[in-house]
């Protein structure tokens, strides 16, 4: 992916995240998520194709009229074709209309591809473990 608007977390869970990723290295299920050296993030939207300067405008008109939200990470779960490990916020009406009203405010810009990450089709999440990579056992191996 070229762009992606990603909604970060304040530093405690942000800590508790990558903590919780490290555990799974440590583990030896997977390291590949500490290899991106990403921060955990859930990602509203990916891009092709963005004027950036126009993107920038567009994202600081938008988060005027947006605060900080509440989110409470409820639930694990595996996206099979990928064979990412994610946890989930329990999420709500305000989240689902943030992320519906960032893409009506970047609507000029190429998404395709990305389609998942579209409103009425977006599985919020924020990745822990990346093991499409590792041998098929890392996908279903439980950490102890």
């Amino acid at each position: 992916m070229k762009y992606a608007i990603e909604l970060y977390y304040d530093e405690e869970t942000e800590k508790k995240l990558f903590d919780l990723s490290k555990r799974i290295a440590d583990e030896k299920i997977s390291t590949k998520f500490l290899e991106w050296k990403a921060r955990p993030h859930l990602t509203l939207a990916c891009f092709n194709d963005v004027d950036e300067s126009k993107c920038t405008e567009h994202l600081k008109v938008f988060s005027e009229d947006h605060k900080v939200m509440p989110a409470y990470i409820g639930s694990v779960g595996m996206f099979n074709d990928t064979k990412t490990i994610f946890v989930s916020p329990v999420m709500n009406y305000s989240m689902y209309k943030f992320q519906r009203e960032l893409h009506e405010e970047l609507k000029d810009f190429d998404t395709n591809g990305y389609e998942w990450y579209c409103p009425d089709r977006w599985t919020p999440h924020c990745t822990i473990a990346l093991t499409h990579e590792d041998n098929n056992e890392a996908f279903l191996k439980r950490a102890s």
